[in-house]
């Protein structure tokens, strides 16, 4: 007689119970000695049975879970691949298909490090001696080259994988970052104009908070109004450098020009940016030693995320030069129309008739007498 553990018996009753209840379904057996055996046989038969369709709905279940798990491995956004210890792929999914830009086909049993830019081809030989050497997951970036000429930049996540009885082998992830990099690559070529442009000399960047106090003075405008940074950050607003009478009258013109009123100071000099207007204006800036220049200034307002002003950036070049050569125009401007009033004179006060040419030997001028003398006038 069997015997059975105590945590089968319920198992076991059930199933009891379940036969005999299928056995009150069969034909009745005559009586006879024949009928404790017979009975022992249906019994066992319907056991089989019932074992035997248990066993068919497991398998159906694995198969299930089975496919559930192909597709995700198959379908997964992330690229999948099992490679021999000398880097042969040995299976892919579908996302490493496209990744690598060829048919599964051809990629099975190739080198994965065909696939691999030059650059990178000693990043991933290093990557694959540390995965085979150790236990553990181990990450790396490197850039694909794919058979139509697309480059990938990709996030390896790899570890070995050793089975008793089979030959090691690697399994790899790998996730597209080529977004990501191309986002890094724009970030630094900005940050190094952002950089180049701050840090130039031939211009004053000066950025300040919401209220106007300077939290930014660069290179340029330390060496235009000789101030260092350290003396005016979160001391002192752009109105502090500027020539007080000029803000009193640029807030006078504001104030009538936009109809509301403008107080003179560090709201003259930004206004209109805080209400979206571009803003460019000359400026009188006054150096630490107080000696004054001319400036051009342009301003921004800086907002954040929602749209609310967190500073004002104020950018101003040195217009002395400008100044100067307006100055020596004015000058030359003057003394020509002197030299021709003079010129214009002399021909007047002459008694005789007076012809000017010009080298082609057209009449470019005349006197008074002259016309008195052909009767024509000068025009």
């Amino acid at each position: 007689m069997s015997h059975q553990s105590p945590e089968c018996l319920p198992l076991a009753s059930t199933l009891k119970g379940d036969v005999e209840e299928a056995l009150l379904q069969e034909p009745q057996t005559p009586a006879g000695g024949d009928e404790n055996w017979l009975h022992e046989l249906q019994v066992h038969r319907i056991e089989l049975e019932m074992q035997n369709e248990t066993l068919r709905q497991t398998q159906i279940i694995l198969e299930e879970s089975r496919d559930r798990y192909t597709d995700l491995y198959e379908f997964a956004p992330v690229g999948y691949l099992t490679l021999g210890k000398t880097g042969l792929i040995e299976a892919i999914n579908l996302a490493g298909v496209m990744f690598l830009g060829e048919v599964r086909t051809k990629l099975m049993q190739s080198l994965f490090s065909c696939y691999i830019t030059p650059e990178s081809a000693s990043r991933w030989h290093s990557h694959l001696a540390s995965v085979l050497k150790q236990e553990g997951t181990f990450t790396s970036e490197l850039s694909l080259l794919r058979r139509d000429g697309v480059r990938l930049d990709v996030r390896l996540d790899s570890r070995r994988l050793a089975k008793v009885g089979h030959p090691l082998s690697v399994q790899v992830a790998l996730t597209d970052i080529t977004a990501r990099k191309q986002a890094e690559e724009a970030l630094l070529k900005a940050s190094a104009l952002q950089s180049a442009i701050f840090n130039s000399a031939n211009f004053s960047s000066i950025a300040t908070d919401a209220k106007g106090v300077i939290q930014i003075f660069n290179v340029g405008a330390e060496r235009m109004l000789g101030y260092k940074a350290a003396e005016v950050m979160n001391k002192l607003t752009p109105a502090d450098i500027s020539d007080p009478q000029e803000l009193i009258a640029r807030a006078q013109a504001l104030s009538a020009e936009l109809d509301t009123l403008i107080t003179p100071g560090f709201k003259a000099l930004i206004f209109k940016a805080s209400r979206g207007i571009e803003d460019i204006y000359e400026l009188t800036y006054i150096r630490k030693d107080g000696s004054r220049f001319p400036a051009v200034v342009s301003v921004t307002a800086l907002r954040d995320a929602q749209d609310a002003i967190i500073g004002y950036l104020l950018i101003g070049t040195d217009n002395t030069a400008r100044k100067q050569v307006e100055a020596e125009k004015k000058k030359l401007d003057q003394r020509l129309r002197d030299y021709q009033f003079y010129t214009r004179s002399l021909i007047e006060s002459s008694i005789d008739a007076i012809v000017i040419t010009d080298p082609a030997g057209i009449i470019s001028d005349v006197n008074k007498q002259m016309e008195a003398l052909t009767g024509c006038t000068r025009d």
